[in-house]
């Protein structure tokens, strides 16, 4: 019966001191990763930076896809205190989506959308 009771404290406090193993709220991205994409960003997430975007294709956006799901909340939570004031967290949670490459046969479907809205209007009108 002291063994049940001890195994039961030991899971119980295993249990309680480390949630964020039980609960898979560790961030997935690595140092090598974030670095990496603020550096080649940097012109671009720089805190007064008048650079509007980055291309999805730029060497830039290509680090941010090795990030796991570009997930760049991973990368703002692993922050040092000198990178959040150096760089805009806005903009560095933005190229989540800036750096999203499309297919080419979705953008040829969108196309062929907007020509047939063209066709519809040109025969309404």
């Amino acid at each position: 019966m002291y063994y049940g009771k001890l195994a039961f404290v030991i899971l119980l406090v295993l249990a309680v001191a480390s949630p964020d193993i039980v609960t898979g709220t560790l961030p997935i991205c690595h140092n090598l990763q974030k670095l990496k994409s603020l550096i080649q960003c940097r012109a671009f997430t720089e805190r007064g930076s008048f650079i509007p975007a980055v291309s999805p294709r730029s060497p830039g956006c290509k680090e941010v896809r090795k990030v796991p799901n570009r997930d760049m909340t991973c990368v703002v939570l692993i922050l040092t205190d000198k990178e959040k004031h150096e760089h805009n967290i806005a903009k560095i949670l933005a190229l989540e989506s800036i750096c999203k490459l499309y297919s080419p046969a979705n953008q040829n479907k969108v196309k062929l959308l907007i020509a047939d809205d063209l066709m519809l209007s040109i025969i309404i009108s």
